[in-house]
């Protein structure tokens, strides 16, 4: 996890992607591990994972709020440990992820009206899209494979007794 999580973040920084190369790679180690330590079953329940990690992020995909890249990401951290450590890892990537989206909003100067954005997308139906990179740019885009990559390193402390 830490190679794909590193190459990832760099690339994410870089180039704000994350290529397809390397969640595949991921995927094939994770499945691999299941079917080494679980057999076939595990496979089965690794394929499952990924893809109710993978739906369940859909929605944020459909407004524009999160890239493929990073939903795909992140269903390696479900086909690797199973849903439960895919949720622990989840919310505490939300976390990470709103404060970041605060404080590079206020600091670009950009909060009310990406609040705007947010109400007019998500409340009121007005725009189909939250982010729009032809109106938008890549100023507001933040890089999200190091909070995920962030994320996963808390749960992982947190469950070996090192943090809370």
């Amino acid at each position: 996890m830490t190679i794909l999580l590193v190459l990832s973040s760099v690339s994410d920084l870089k180039q704000y992607r994350i290529p397809n190369d390397l969640i595949v790679a991921g995927w094939l180690v994770a499945l691999l591990l299941r079917w080494y330590e679980q057999g076939l079953v595990g496979v089965g329940a690794g394929v499952c994972c990924v893809l109710l990690g993978t739906a369940a992020l859909l929605p944020m995909f459909c407004i524009h709020g999160m890239g493929a890249g990073d939903i795909k990401l992140l269903s390696v951290i479900a086909g690797m440990y199973g849903m439960k450590f895919w949720v622990h890892t989840g919310i505490v990537f939300a976390v990470l992820a709103a404060v970041a989206s605060l404080l590079h909003m206020l600091g670009k100067r950009q909060f009310l009206k990406r609040m705007k954005y947010f109400v007019c997308c998500a409340v009121l139906h007005r725009r189909k899209t939250y982010y729009d990179v032809k109106r938008d740019g890549y100023e507001m885009v933040i890089p999200l494979a190091p909070l995920a990559a962030m994320a996963y390193y808390i749960v992982c402390l947190e469950r070996t007794g090192g943090i809370f």
